[in-house]
This record gives C-alpha cells, structure tokens and sequence, in this order.
C-alpha cells in the first residue's frame, strides 16, 4: 500500500509565512518531535509577534522544558489556544505528540497553527487596546467643575386636567420629571444676565465633554450598529421565543466543544463588553444631564 502523503499540505501552510526556520523536512514532518514544533511557535513569534504572550517564561526557553509533563502541558496550553481562536475543535491529543504517534493528526494540528497566525494577531490587538483604554480611564482625573448655583423654583403655569373634562388625572406639577445630576449647573428660565454669563461659561467646556465623551465612544469595538432599524415586534417575540424554549425542562443539551480555557475567554470578552456599555451609558447620561441644565 502507498504511503500517503500527510506532511506536503503541512510544508505549503508554513510557505506563506517564509519562517527563517526551522527546515520543514520531511524526517521531521513525518513524525514531528517537540523541539521541532518549539521551534515554529518561535519562530513565528519573532517574525509576527504572537503565540509568545500564550506562555510563561518558563516555557519560553526550550531547555526548561525537559520532561515529559512539561511538554505535554506546553502543547495543551498551545492547542487549547488555537482553537480558541478559530473555534473549533482539533483531534490531536499532546501525550501523542510526544510519543510521536498519529503523525498525520500532529501535521493537521501544525496546519491549523500556520492558519490561526492572522487570528492571534487580531487577538493580541483586541486585547492590547481594551488594557490601554482601561489604563486610561483609571488615570482620567475629572474634568473641573463650576460651583453651581441654588436652583431657582421656576414659575410655570400648568393646565388644569379638570378643566378638560378629566377630573381624575392628576395635575401635571405632581407628575415626577428628570432633573439634571446633583452638582450640575442650573439656570433659571428668565435668562438673566448671571446666568447668561453662567452658560456663556460653561458652554465651552460641554463642547470639550462632549468632544471627550465622543473620542471615547469612537476607541470601543463596540458594533452597535445604531443606524439599522429596529424591528420592536420581532425583537419582542425572539424574546419570547427563548423564554418558552427555557421553560421547557426536557430541552436536549450537548457540552460546548470549546475547551474551558477558550470559553473562559469568550465569557470574559462579554463581561468586558457589558462594562464597556454600562461605563459608557453612565458618561452618555452626564453629558445629557449637562445639555439639560444648559438648554433649560
């Protein structure tokens, strides 16, 4: 029987990347040992910068890894890693690996690490930015404030509901109304020359908030895609829709086939993402409340 040719497609993955080494031969493609595998994670660190920030720096230096476990645990963290990125499942087992068994599994495994190399590059960017935009948000200092002045009771005439014929509404001054945030700047509806000067004053530093609050709406990945229609009725029954599928007790379940490391990454990217938009949320109410008490 012929023997199949399971290393070629590996040797063409690893063209495209131009890896100064090491030799993709085919001794060591056939039956891959673990220094030769070391060898493309570090190379490709070095020339594309990723795969290395996966690792401690223990495992960075190949004469560390001197047992049997501890390649076998460089090799899971490596493989979980992949998958995670492309999301998938790959049929490779590291115990394998490095007992040199079920070669053509070892060189799909290699393919996949050549193709995942644009995915951890977009990866390490993602996460590299949303560690700069919170280094940046905790060393933000508050923006100064002008003391505000007491609030004025506005005097406003309302219109009678029992003057309508509906004696049972209650009259509209005992209805509840947003109120600009404690501490913010208040002007009177007469527009007297003070608070004149007073939003005169304030109106340049909402423009720098404004301004602020924009350019840190603008460095969130958030695809919130605020132009589309929404469709209330079909959003509203989707909703409905889960809720009955939750209530069904006998629902069939199968486990995610992300390993837990890779799902513990996905979860945390939607924690991260809700507290991106509830910060933003908190900031987007401030400077409205601001526009408020200068608009009122």
């Amino acid at each position: 029987m012929a023997e199949v040719d399971y290393w070629t497609p590996t040797r063409n993955a690893f063209a495209a990347l131009q890896l100064p080494a090491p030799e993709f031969t085919d001794k060591n493609l056939k039956r891959p040992p673990f220094r030769f595998i070391f060898e493309i994670v570090s190379s490709i660190a070095a020339r594309f910068a990723v795969y290395d920030d996966i690792f401690t720096d223990e495992f960075k230096d190949v004469g560390n890894i001197d047992s049997k476990e501890k390649k076998i645990e460089y090799l899971k963290r490596l493989i979980q890693y992949i998958e995670g990125l492309l999301k998938i499942k790959i049929d490779v087992a590291a115990k394998k690996i490095v007992a040199g068994q079920e070669s053509d599994k070892t060189n799909v495994f290699l393919q996949y690490v050549a193709m995942a190399v644009g995915a951890a590059q977009q990866d390490k960017a993602r996460r590299k930015s949303l560690t700069e935009q919170r280094q940046r948000l905790a060393a933000q200092e508050p923006a100064p404030t002008t003391p505000a002045e007491p609030e004025r009771r506005r005097e406003v005439s309302y219109a009678n509901p029992a003057d309508y014929g509906m004696p049972d509404l209650p009259k509209r001054e005992s209805l509840p109304c947003r109120r600009a945030s404690v501490g913010s700047q208040v002007f009177s509806t007469d527009r007297s020359s003070s608070a004149a000067s007073g939003a005169a004053t304030v109106k340049p530093e909402l423009q720098r908030e404004a301004k602020a609050f924009n350019d840190l709406l603008s460095g969130y990945s958030l695809d919130l895609r605020l132009d589309e229609p929404v469709d209330v009725r079909r959003d509203g029954q989707s909703i409905a829709t889960m809720w009955t599928e939750m209530q069904q007790v006998h629902t069939d379940t199968t486990p995610s086939p992300m390993p837990a490391e890779a799902l513990e990454r996905s979860i945390q990217r939607q924690i991260d993402n809700i507290q991106q938009i509830h910060f933003l949320m908190q900031k987007n109410d401030t400077v409205i409340d601001h526009l408020e008490d200068v608009l009122t």
